[in-house]
């Protein structure tokens, strides 16, 4: 229970570190802003207008794949609950980032950027991220390896095409990312509450339903000893059947199909496939160090970054590894708490 709430506060200072970093700081506006820039001027220069159209429609696409794809998964393995919950993970993470965005986070203006108003967190980046966190909820153990490192691959480049679109700056999509990633803990948290709660004997919906027919049982058997010991004035005792109710009493009939355990479960096979944490940690490591190291050593050259030069073109190339760091550290972090599930 602590630890996950832990990885949730650690995903939400990343959130606040960013957004001080982006928003309050006139160096990271101008940061920011130039990465912009240049991503606009590379889509430009170097992208056919093939290119450009279908980045225009990437998002919109990954998520209705995402969506079909993770109602198939559910229809076929009745696994409703990380269904349900994956719902209100993708309700709630949204909610949170057009609070940030509208409500809470105000950018000051230092005359640095040319569009003054909010767009920190990326509202586009948010919607296809957590489609791909609730795939990842309701895949099949066995699938959830590739399904974890498809879906960081594809949030990671759904965040930097928003940025080639002129949508959203780098460290936009970077904090959406993260908000998902937390979302996405809390919702493994209550998959695991949920789980143990039907675990419990008597907590599974059916169990109620079975409740009713054994109770039924024990009153027919009751009544059937009733009327072997001649209790009964329509039926004569029938004294070989007493010795044996005497000696074994009647057990409410038992479902031989039926067994108490995790409602993940449901007597299927694969539960308890305990599924590769993707992606690798080595992998978040390399991209958070390469993403801070060039960034570090962007902000401290002594000559501005400007579109169109090296310092600009390592300004984008940060913000992209920034994105990539973000999705990969959220996905490790769902994916490591849904494995302690299996």
């Amino acid at each position: 229970m602590i630890r996950p709430l832990l990885t949730v506060a650690v995903l939400s200072a990343c959130v606040a570190l960013t957004s001080y970093i982006s928003l309050m700081t006139m160096t990271g506006q101008s940061l920011d802003d130039e990465a912009l820039t240049q991503a606009k001027a590379d889509r430009t220069n170097f992208f056919p207008w093939i290119f450009v159209a279908a980045a225009q429609h990437m998002p919109e696409l990954v998520s209705i794949a995402a969506a079909v794809l993770a109602l198939v998964w559910t229809v076929r393995t009745r696994r409703w609950i990380p269904a349900l919950v994956g719902l209100g993970m993708i309700l709630g993470a949204n909610l949170t980032t057009q609070f940030l965005k509208r409500v809470l986070l105000d950018k000051p203006d230092y005359g640095i950027q040319q569009i003054v108003h909010n767009s920190f967190p990326s509202g586009h980046t948010t919607a296809t991220a957590t489609i791909l966190v609730a795939l990842l909820l309701v895949a099949p153990p066995q699938l959830r390896a590739k399904t974890a490192t498809w879906g960081w691959v594809l949030a990671a480049m759904t965040g930097m095409l928003t940025v080639v679109n002129g949508w959203h700056r780098p460290s936009d999509a970077a904090a959406a990312l993260l908000v998902v990633g937390a979302w996405g803990v809390l919702a493994v948290l209550t998959i695991g509450l949920a789980d143990g709660a039907l675990s419990r004997p008597g907590g599974r919906p059916t169990d109620a339903y079975r409740r009713v027919r054994e109770k039924m049982a024990v009153r027919r058997g009751n009544l059937l000893q009733r009327e072997d010991r001649g209790e009964s004035a329509f039926i004569p005792p029938a004294a070989p059947r007493q010795q044996q109710y005497r000696e074994q009493p009647y057990q409410p009939h038992q479902h031989p199909g039926y067994q108490q355990g995790p409602s993940l479960q449901y007597g299927r096979p694969g539960y308890g496939y305990a599924a590769p944490v993707r992606p690798r940690l080595g992998t978040v490591i390399t991209l958070v160090v390469l993403a801070a190291g060039l960034t570090v050593t962007v902000a401290l050259l002594p000559w501005p970054a400007v579109a169109g030069t090296g310092t600009g073109r390592a300004t984008v190339i940060a913000g992209y590894l920034g994105i990539a760091a973000a999705s990969a550290l959220s996905w490790r972090a769902v994916a490591r708490w849904l494995r302690s599930l299996s």
